[in-house]
């Protein structure tokens, strides 16, 4: 299962045009101001708000963007393609006319294009998201066309039609009139046989040893995620000297390179770790590259929580795909017969439960949104709430006691018909699962099932029963009237 939405999607406008926390720079020839058909309506647009222009002048240089090779190349082939060029020093050899120049001393790729264009394509591979083209003139959206075919951008291509849907004519009738191309190109998708597109043949002769082209070959690995993991993985230590992109960090005796961006963007503890607090653009994110050196190794080893060099790869695996899949390996069909016998099951669930605290300790939010959705689906059934539950008050994970209880008012009259799961329940959840008051039963026959539970273990019943007793609506009129006219109720009288 993988979501429809990497969470460093979500973050775009944090991550961009940051000058201290890239490590390459965009620039584009054409100025900004100049190329804007309705500069007020294009920035006061819904679908405009991280394409904030104004944002861009702020401390940083005019006309360049700032942005993060880990990014760029985990989404665009061409621009991986780029990154191992310039770090094999075949720069002047590149086969795109396109990109004017590459300034190696400054970190800046220059492109022939309009600042605005080249801006909505960085933020299409940040976000995913194309900015409407309604409101620009020709020569941004021509701009936009011609660098979707440059990087080789397929789904960028459609989606640029696709913006036109309702204005197709006006769209033709402008390109008629400019003698403007929009012919369709041959871009790249991990489909494609790399050996047998006519583009790619002018970067094959420039024999760049490093690039691995595999990683851009059709298979599962890449197919349906937002960052092709396989690019974060690539690692080669005298090539990532020269950037900021990596870390090596310890958890155990094992090393991992990790990428920053990916994990400061989604982690609070790595933010801490690796971005300070400084008085760029009032109080931007600079890197502690002084404290972080590629070759320092960075010890992850802590006493604090339980981690192993299983549950970090795990993690990074995680981070990279956002596939919730990572921890589980069985359908949802599968959990309730296998929750109370096998092996696998249990210690998939165990490496769950270990990544709840990964999610705690690193500050990671959506890993544990995310674990919370893998419980509900995978593993909380009858035979598993014993155990689930018993987790959630050790570490004292509220989120995970309240997904308990509702799967105990969600399947109360399963769980009453069968005696053994109903036994090995606690007090404290049945308690806490009574006070919603949402079990859609008669009230004498709730009562009946925990009069089973208190005779077994030796209590009274009145030991269940929250304060506000009210288990259903239909009941809920009775206990109140009740009440204020007693002081309190006895389960006798509710049978």
């Amino acid at each position: 299962m993988v979501s429809k939405y990497h969470p460093l999607q979500l973050n775009f406008k944090d991550y961009i045009n940051s000058a201290t926390l890239s490590d390459i720079k965009l620039r584009a020839i054409s100025p900004r101001s100049s190329l804007i058909y309705n500069e007020t309506e294009l920035k006061n647009n819904d679908d405009d708000d991280i394409l904030n222009l104004d944002d861009a002048d702020d401390g940083v240089e005019n006309d360049v963007i700032f942005a993060h090779w880990d990014i760029l190349r985990a989404r665009c082939v061409v621009f991986d393609l780029l990154f191992h060029a310039i770090y094999n020093d075949q720069c002047h050899a590149i086969p795109i006319t396109e990109v004017v120049s590459i300034d190696v001393a400054r970190n800046i790729i220059t492109f022939d294009v309009s600042y605005t264009a080249l801006l909505m394509v960085v933020k299409y591979l940040y976000t995913g998201i194309l900015t409407t083209l309604d409101n620009c003139n020709l020569k941004i959206v021509h701009d936009v066309i011609r660098l979707a075919d440059l990087l080789h951008l397929r789904a960028l291509r459609i989606e640029i039609y696709g913006k036109f849907v309702t204005s197709r004519k006006h769209f033709k009738q402008m390109v008629n009139d400019s003698s403007l191309s929009v012919e369709e190109g041959s871009p790249l998708t991990p489909d494609d046989n790399l050996d047998n597109i006519e583009w790619y043949r002018g970067w094959q002769a420039l024999k760049l040893d490093t690039f691995d082209v595999n990683l851009w070959r059709q298979s599962h690995e890449n197919n349906f995620f937002f960052l092709n993991p396989k690019v974060l993985y690539h690692f080669d230590v005298s090539m990532y000297q020269r950037v900021a992109s990596r870390q090596i960090v310890r958890v155990d005796e094992k090393t991992f390179q990790i990428s920053k961006i990916v994990f400061v963007a989604l982690s609070s503890y790595f933010k801490a770790m690796f971005v300070g607090v400084g008085s760029h653009t009032g109080g931007g994110l600079l890197w502690k590259e002084s404290q972080h050196a590629l070759d320092d190794i960075v010890d992850l080893n802590t006493d604090f929580v339980p981690m192993n060099a299983a549950d970090f790869e795990r993690l990074q695996r995680f981070l990279y795909t956002f596939d919730a899949s990572t921890y589980y390996s069985f359908s949802n069909s599968e959990s309730e017969h296998v929750a109370s016998s096998s092996s696998s099951w249990s210690k998939a669930l165990q490496s769950t439960m270990a990544a709840f605290h990964l999610s705690i300790y690193f500050g990671i939010d959506d890993l544990r949104t995310c674990l919370v959705s893998v419980l509900d689906q995978h593993f909380l059934c009858i035979n598993s709430l014993h155990a689930i539950w018993a987790f959630s008050i050790e570490y004292e994970w509220k989120d995970i006691q309240r997904l308990c209880c509702r799967h105990f008012v969600t399947h109360f009259l399963e769980i009453s018909m069968q005696l053994p799961v109903l036994l090995k329940l606690s007090k404290t959840m049945i308690k806490a699962a009574l006070s919603s008051g949402a079990i859609s039963l008669p009230t004498q026959y709730i009562l009946e099932v925990l009069l089973k539970w208190a005779n077994y273990h030796q209590t009274h019943i009145h030991d269940l029963l929250p304060p506000n007793t009210l288990f259903n609506e239909a009941n809920k009129h009775f206990i109140l009237s009740t009440r204020r006219m007693h002081g309190s109720i006895s389960p006798q009288q509710l049978l």
